[in-house]
């Protein structure tokens, strides 16, 4: 019984996407308006176990010594990097949810992508790692098993994964990341 209770939940919730895609797109309602709704939409008739929903996981805990870093909508982040990515990301009305756990299936690993990222318009999800210690050798090392870790479970560099990089020599910068939501998740 409860098995069939979730699957009419989801045909109620693919019926609602469906008709409110098709009014999205009704030549007479303005784009801008359009974009409005489809964020308001994606918002409230999320899947249950969406990373998107609100109150669905806890991000993955900030030790006391790590520096506070804050985002415009207040969110605790890691990196003065991982400012800007969600600032940016925000800025151009991209949902998306900090550190949200994601369990592989391939390896039965447990990682904390930076940023789980709705893309709206096909209501795929998009993954971004920020790698912001490359020029120490430990963390490469980790970072590379992580990322084939990533790959064994179907999650692609430049496909469904985005990586930036940097060093203390060579930091992150704003055009970069614009550069990486106009290309992945516009």
């Amino acid at each position: 019984h409860l098995r069939r209770h979730s699957k009419a939940q989801a045909k109620s919730r693919h019926a609602r996407l469906m008709k409110f895609t098709r009014l999205c797109r009704h030549p007479e309602v303005p784009v801008k308006s359009r974009h409005a709704r489809l964020m308001k939409f994606s918002r409230l008739c999320l899947h249950p176990e969406s990373p998107l929903k609100p109150g669905m996981f806890e991000p993955k805990p900030i030790s006391k010594d790590v520096p506070e870093h804050f985002t415009n909508k207040g969110e605790r982040v890691r990196s003065k990097s991982e400012v800007m990515i969600a600032d940016a990301l925000n800025k151009m009305g991209i949902p998306y949810k900090y550190e949200r756990p994601l369990y592989l299936k391939k390896g039965s690993v447990k990682v904390y992508p930076d940023f789980t990222i709705l893309k709206t318009e096909d209501r795929t999800e998009i993954f971004w790692e920020h790698l912001g210690r490359m020029d120490d050798p430990g963390y490469c090392n980790k970072t590379l098993m992580k990322i084939r870790s990533y790959e064994k479970n179907g999650i692609m560099p430049g496909v469904n994964l985005i990586l930036t990089m940097e060093t203390t020599e060579f930091p992150m910068n704003f055009p970069v990341i614009r550069q990486m939501i106009q290309t992945y998740c516009l």
